[in-house]
């Protein structure tokens, strides 16, 4: 956690993945996020097992360096305290369906009323207004809808959704984008603005070169599993011991290197492999050699041969092996921060880093409605207010 966003203050209305993760993000650069949960059974996620201590690992995940205010925004009463905090908010943040703040008088229009300068956030799976602006979506709908899940598979098989929720971080990542780039413009401006982030265009914008591929030749790229559309070889091979070796041999230069550490020099002067173009244009005949090559020796051994050699490679890591890495250590990736019910929680680390720095403590995900008093006191509450609130049943 940095400070670089210490006087910013955000309304998170968002639920479950796309938002929280956006918020996230801007927590660990020194934001202050206040998290806007239902007020008996908060986010969903909340819900999502496996448990540990009453407490889930998918909220544990996203919601560091948050403050929780359970709040009920079906009464007039929860509606008033949210306006009154995105009254004073810099940014709202918020993932329903179009039509869902609006319906409980806190969309853009209303709140920017009472705040020029709020930055209000939309996120949803197809955008604010358009023909599909208010169908369901998640992250596996928009795999489908984007061409990724296309891509995604064995030539021969199925397609296959991309094993992390890449619709909804990417959502995420793209909202926090907006939201500093809205930051700084609001710093001329002094005006702040409505920006609508669609999972679908998120992904539609990641797809890259693939999307430049349909352009320049009419037709879609094809599933190529772990291998490359224009590039050999490019893969994931199986050594002797089992274990898997993901090959990335993107220039001739890095296929010499891996001939010589193969001690198979033959095959870097075979015509038919000696040049880029020709690898591709003969992989059918190059992919079974390497194959078999693999699979001469265990992988420890071939992790030995191609480190000597300077030739990209890696082992192919379980969720588990990758974390514990001498690397992520090194570059503190994993996090830990005592929460009151679950005790010592491990998290994955901020990715943005100050060169230099040392990394900051995070504080905890909150429980639920952990800081009600201490937000409400905040905007100018007081402790009767507060009781009237939790009578009203506003607060829990």
């Amino acid at each position: 956690m940095t400070t670089s966003l210490g006087k910013v203050r955000i309304v998170d209305f968002s639920r479950v993945l796309s938002g929280p993760y956006s918020t996230l993000i801007l927590g660990d650069l020194g934001a202050d996020i206040i998290k806007v949960e239902e007020p008996t059974e908060g986010d969903a996620t909340r819900e999502n097992r496996p448990f540990v201590n009453g407490q889930s690992h998918y909220f544990l995940s996203l919601n560091r360096n948050k403050r929780s205010l359970g709040l009920n925004l079906k009464t007039p009463e929860g509606q008033q305290v949210a306006r009154k905090l995105a009254s004073e908010a810099d940014v709202v943040v918020e993932n329903f369906r179009p039509g869902k703040m609006d319906a409980l008088g806190l969309g853009y229009e209303s709140l920017a009323k009472v705040n020029p300068r709020l930055i209000f956030c939309s996120i949803s799976g197809f955008g604010q207004d358009g023909p599909l602006a208010t169908t369901p979506a998640y992250n596996d709908v928009v795999q489908g809808l984007s061409g990724v899940m296309s891509l995604n598979g064995e030539p021969d098989g199925m397609p296959v959704k991309v094993g992390i929720p890449i619709g909804d971080l990417a959502a995420g990542m793209f909202a926090a984008m907006g939201i500093l780039a809205a930051l700084y413009e609001r710093e001329a401006s002094g005006k702040g603005k409505h920006l609508d982030i669609s999972m679908l265009d998120c992904l539609l914008g990641m797809l890259g070169y693939s999307a430049g591929w349909y352009f320049a030749t009419g037709n879609s790229p094809h599933r190529v599993g772990s291998r490359h559309h224009s590039i050999a070889p490019v893969g994931v091979f199986r050594a002797a011991d089992g274990k898997d070796l993901i090959l990335a041999v993107f220039i001739t230069k890095f296929w010499q290197r891996f001939c010589e550490a193969a001690g198979r020099n033959d095959l870097a002067t075979d015509p038919r492999f000696a040049v880029a173009q020709a690898r591709v244009d003969n992989s059918a005949e190059l992919y079974p050699i390497i194959e078999q090559v693999v699979a001469s020796k265990p992988l420890a051994e071939w992790l030995k041969l191609l480190s000597v050699g300077d030739v990209p490679h890696a082992p192919v890591l379980s969720v588990g092996e990758a974390l514990e890495q001498e690397y992520v250590r090194h570059r503190n990736m994993v996090v830990e921060a005592t929460h009151p019910s679950y005790g010592p929680v491990k998290m994955v680390g901020p990715v943005i880093k100050e060169r230099g720095q040392a990394p900051a403590e995070c504080s905890a995900p909150p429980m639920l409605g952990e800081h009600n008093t201490e937000i409400l006191r905040s905007c100018g509450y007081s402790d009767e207010d507060i009781g009237r609130l939790r009578k009203a049943g506003a607060i829990a």
